[in-house]
């Protein structure tokens, strides 16, 4: 095999690393609800999410939803759910971190919140 490209399965993986972990920290700001209301749907309120290793987890009533960060700072999670009455749905959130503000969206069946956060 190629020096060249030794040095490349080599550096790769550490940049990928690096790319995850550079957006990690804790994000505090507010959530707002576009659609939907209680009981429900959460308020209008203070949030705070902590994003480590490139991804975090997204608290649903119904578990966790799994959030990937890419390097390019775009998010996005989702999970099948199962409410209690009703048929299978998804929650899903998706959005972007940009110079330490992070804007996404979390929506499910019933509601559709957004979050606008800053990097503490």
């Amino acid at each position: 095999m190629k020096p060249a490209l030794l040095l490349a399965l080599f550096l790769l993986p550490g940049a990928s690393c690096l790319a995850d972990t550079q957006l990690d920290g804790r994000y505090v700001g507010q959530r707002t609800v576009v659609r939907g209301s209680k009981p429900t749907c959460p308020s209008d309120g203070a949030a705070f999410w902590r994003i480590t290793n490139g991804q975090f987890a997204y608290r649903f009533w119904a578990g966790r939803v799994p959030v990937q960060i890419s390097a390019d700072g775009t998010l996005k999670g989702e999970m099948l759910y199962s409410p209690s009455h009703g048929r299978n749905s998804w929650v899903r959130v998706t959005g972007a971190i940009s110079g330490g503000s992070l804007e996404a969206d979390a929506e499910w069946r019933a509601c559709q919140l957004h979050y606008s956060l800053t990097r503490m």
